[in-house]
């Protein structure tokens, strides 16, 4: 970015963070992407990036995707459309760090007994599983019907990106398979998938999500403070329209 501003510009922005490009290397190693691609440089927000917020809302598209299809360098038009989920959630997980810091603010209210309060997250401290396999991981024998099925993996142009856990694929998830005992026709895939066992749906959808890798958005969090009761629970990194925003700017005393 620097290259691009004018010298008195440059002057300005000398030493500064706002526009370092950071590489991080992904989760899936790059073994799902043609070009192997396994490390991503990325760029902070800039106040530029708002425009890009407000015209993602106004034609109804997905924000998360035009804000990391602009941070992205370096990489194929396509990219951000074909991106894995478990990349595709460490990578708005580490723009969001690089932008606004690793402290995450998010309001809760207690299931069991009301009360809502602040928690603080470091989402510095979220551990990343690298995937440790070949493509192999995605031919399997099923549990319960004890036949070969080879998958094919969950991208991001599949998917809906605030449904972490992926349920919402259940209605089309034989999309994702490209055989199941040999039989390789839509129609015939779609009804067996119908008739799988609960095991042998959870196992395959587990698969095609790359579930056990990547980085894991749960926190668990305790109800405390004036008026809590102590109790504990588990919750997903609220990614939402606060997200990219200094009001998510949690405390550094965490």
């Amino acid at each position: 970015m620097k290259q691009d501003i004018n010298p008195d510009l440059r002057e300005i922005f000398d030493d500064s963070p706002i526009d370092i490009v950071q590489e991080f290397e992904l989760p899936s190693r790059g073994i799902f992407y043609p070009s192997k691609i396994s490390k991503i440089k990325l760029r902070p927000l800039v106040f530029e990036d708002e425009k890009l917020i407000l015209q993602a809302k106004k034609a109804r598209t997905d924000t998360v995707d035009s804000l990391l299809a602009s941070c992205l360098q370096e990489v194929p038009p396509d990219f951000v459309s074909n991106l894995v989920i478990i990349d595709k959630i460490f990578l708005v997980i580490k723009l969001r760090e690089i932008s606004f810091g690793k402290h995450l603010r998010s309001t809760i209210q207690c299931p069991n007994c009301g009360e809502v309060f602040e928690v603080n997250i470091n989402i510095e401290e979220i551990p990343t599983k690298y995937f440790d396999s070949d493509l192999s991981y995605l031919t399997l024998t099923l549990p319960k019907l004890r036949k070969e099925v080879k998958l094919k993996v969950c991208r991001n142009k599949d998917h809906k990106f605030h449904d972490f856990t992926g349920h919402g694929m259940y209605a089309e998830l034989y999309k994702f398979i490209e055989s199941l005992a040999g039989k390789t026709e839509t129609l015939i895939l779609s009804e067996a998938v119908k008739r799988l066992s609960a095991i042998d749906a959870q196992t395959i959808l587990g698969r095609v999500m790359l579930e056990g890798y990547g980085v894991d958005p749960k926190f668990e969090y305790a109800c405390e403070g004036e008026g809590g009761c102590g109790y504990k629970g588990l919750l997903s990194i609220p990614i939402d329209e606060d997200f990219f925003s200094v009001k998510s700017v949690g405390s550094e005393e965490i």
